[in-house]
């Protein structure tokens, strides 16, 4: 694998991404992580506040958003076993950032089969 990067002679410079991007990258992930659990029967609910805290804690600055996924999917999992231990038979989620949502948008938003902008 190293002979194919050594035939590359150019550097590519990227900009850092704004916290706009972040946030669109974490919702689309998001999604993606909800939805293989949606085929399993469970359903999920969330705001734009959780979107954020996501965005915030998937981003590393030396990595960029690189660690997001991993960030994402502990927390729907964490989500899931704290419910499931609270009521076994749950099969609706709410996903909800550590701060409680506050300060942030209350309109609660389903995951619907198509993208959801932020």
């Amino acid at each position: 694998r190293p002979e194919v990067f050594a035939r590359f002679n150019t550097v590519a410079v990227f900009d850092r991404l704004a916290f706009k991007d972040l946030e669109a990258i974490a919702s689309h992930m998001l999604i993606r992580e909800i939805r293989r659990h949606e085929e399993a029967g469970y359903a999920f609910t969330y705001d734009q506040a959780t979107v954020r805290h996501l965005a915030a804690l998937g981003f590393d600055s030396r990595l960029g958003a690189r660690p997001m996924r991993t960030r994402i999917e502990g927390f729907v999992r964490k989500a899931m076993r704290e419910a499931l231990f609270a009521d076994p038979g749950q099969r609706e989620i709410s996903l909800i950032s550590p701060n409680g949502n506050k300060g942030g948008t209350t309109e609660i938003l389903n995951t619907p089969r198509s993208r959801v902008d932020p």
